[in-house]
């Protein structure tokens, strides 16, 4: 898998699914606002019809419909106990297998302050990635192996991310 980290607004980042992390009740972080804004409020009317929930591990996705470089913006629940690498990682996890399941093979996550340090977030995100599309395929025959083939890290804490997250791929 290949890794970019970009410090620019998420909203230019170019990916089959943006995705930004969200704890149980959902409250929009500022990056998050911000492609709301891009969006023209579609996110925070997901939220309102409980569409948009923070429950661990739900993956809710919407087309940007050519508003961001991203073909698709997404969220993903980290339920409302504290927040730990474990946590983060099966939330990369279940955003890596939402991708593949769209179609998709890049992922932009959104790095900003979450109460975790940013290189455990860089190595928690990219193990998720890499491991969410796993099926044991032992007793397959002809399954095709699909994975995630880029990762971009972006937002304010990616640069501290960055590092930690290309050791851990």
């Amino acid at each position: 898998m290949h890794i970019d980290v970009v410090e620019a607004p998420p909203g230019g980042v170019e990916a089959d699914v943006l995705v930004f992390a969200g704890r149980d009740p959902v409250v929009l972080a500022a990056a998050a606002e911000g492609l709301d804004r891009l969006v023209e409020g579609r996110l925070a009317r997901l939220m309102d019809s409980g569409e948009l929930k923070g429950d661990e591990g739900r993956v809710t996705l919407l087309h940007a419909d050519g508003r961001l470089a991203a073909a698709r913006v997404g969220a993903v629940g980290l339920g409302s106990k504290a927040l730990d690498a474990d946590r983060l990682r099966t939330a990369a996890a279940r955003v890596a297998a939402r991708t593949l399941e769209v179609g998709g093979t890049s992922v932009a996550w959104v790095v900003e302050e979450n109460g975790l340090a940013a290189a455990e977030q860089g190595r928690a995100i990219v193990d998720g990635t890499v491991l969410g599309p796993y099926a044991n395929g032992r007793w397959k025959t002809g399954a095709e192996r699909r994975e995630v083939e880029r990762l971009v890290l972006c937002g304010p804490g990616a640069g501290a991310a960055a590092e930690a997250a290309r050791r851990a791929n």
